[in-house]
């Protein structure tokens, strides 16, 4: 009688485990939906929501930014919020306390990135330049392959930011982001 027991549970758990494959790629949609919920609240006057069921944050980090690079060279100290799609910048001041003021954001559809100094990353968008100058030349490599593999994936897979498509959001992205992520501080960077 055992054994017939054990049979049956390994054959329930075999029907079960395709079906579990499938919600997979749902729950990894859901959870990244649900980390770009988090970080939308963490930002106060954000002029338009920052969910999207194809967007993916990839992290935060610290960095002193210059908009409108080399016209401007005023620098200020700024939270980066690298998503698939886009970058957007906030500061933290005395009236936000733990959360961030929205500052701007840049859409990634077309641009490019490079090397400017040992300590200064940009990014080129349009008629728009930020520059992202970090503490050193390790911190700038890995902001560097970041952005670089942003590009690669935007070539591969173009976002599509129509949520009024009829069915449920798509995977929340390719593997290979998760590790750029690893390479920036998701916590840090206040």
């Amino acid at each position: 009688a055992r054994a017939q027991a054990c049979a049956a549970v390994e054959k329930a758990l075999a029907a079960l485990t395709p079906m579990s494959q499938e919600f997979e790629p749902l729950q990894r949609a859901s959870e990244s939906m649900f980390r770009v919920y988090q970080v939308q609240q963490e930002l106060m006057g954000l002029p338009a929501p920052l969910v999207s069921s194809s967007r993916v944050f990839i992290g935060r980090f610290a960095a002193l930014v210059t908009i409108g690079w080399p016209h401007s060279q005023v620098r200020d100290s700024h939270a980066v919020f690298l998503f698939n799609d886009c970058i957007v910048l906030g500061q933290k001041t005395v009236e936000t306390g733990a959360r961030f003021e929205y500052r701007a954001r840049m859409d990634l559809g077309s641009y490019s990135t490079s090397r400017r100094s040992e300590l200064t990353v940009t990014v080129h968008m349009e008629e728009v330049t930020w520059a992202f100058h970090t503490p050193s030349p390790d911190a700038a490599d890995r902001l560097f392959d970041c952005f670089r593999a942003v590009i690669a994936d935007l070539a591969d897979h173009p976002t599509d930011d129509d949520d009024d498509a009829p069915g449920p959001p798509g995977p929340a992205g390719p593997p290979h982001l998760g590790r750029v992520g690893s390479n920036l501080s998701k916590g840090g960077g206040d």
